[in-house]
Formats: structure tokens, sequence, C-alpha cells
């Protein structure tokens, strides 16, 4: 029987619905808000306890490297656990973000830029 407003069988894929719909996915949402509080972080639009997790490269080093400015010193994960957590998922998102998006003069910009990034 097909009755809803995609007019598909009630066995369609969840997935295909979404498409369909043009629907961000929840992992897709879930990476867009942590790219925000990444920007927050380093913009010091965040609580201390969350600015204080992270290392910017421009910190470690007198050279200018390319990107240094806005990349961010990777922790080094010694379990799955740590791979997880916000200041090393965080960082690994942020240094994969384009140097542009991570250089925006303002959060309305950020989160215009990172609207049209596919994640």
């Amino acid at each position: 029987m097909v009755d809803n407003i995609l007019k598909t069988k009630n066995n369609t894929p969840a997935l295909e619905a979404i498409t369909a719909l043009v629907w961000e996915t929840l992992e897709s949402y879930r990476e867009k808000s942590k790219a925000v509080q990444m920007y927050k972080v380093l913009n010091d639009l965040a609580p201390i306890s969350l600015v204080n997790l992270f290392m910017r490269k421009s910190d470690i080093t007198d050279h200018e490297l390319r990107g240094s400015s806005t990349s961010l010193q990777m922790p080094l994960p010694r379990t799955e656990i740590m791979k997880k957590s916000f200041s090393y998922d965080g960082a690994k998102l942020w240094n994969s973000l384009p140097v542009d998006l991570r250089d925006s003069d303002s959060l309305e910009i950020f989160k215009n830029g990172i609207g049209a990034h596919n994640f």
C-alpha cells in the first residue's frame, strides 16, 4: 500500500526518503554543529574550559607555515575513546576545512560557508 507524501512504499529505506526530501542527515548536521563550535572555540566565543583544550600550530613554532595560523595541533590519541573526544575529533575536523572558511571574519559568514560544505 502506498499512502504517504513521497508516494513510496512503507518499507522504503530511510536514507532514500531523506534524499528525496532533500533533508540533511543527522551525521552531517552533527559535523556542521561541531565545526560551528570549533569556530566559537578558536574565536573566543566559547567557555574558556573549551578554549584551553586546543593549541594552534602557530603557538608552537616561530616559522610561518601555510595555514599554520588557523591549523590546530592534533593530540596523540592513545585509545579509540580518545579518537572520539571533542579535543581530537574537533581538531581533526577543523584542520580538514578549507583555510578560507577557517579564516571567516564572523560567525555568520562561517555558518553560511559551512552550510555549503559537504560532510
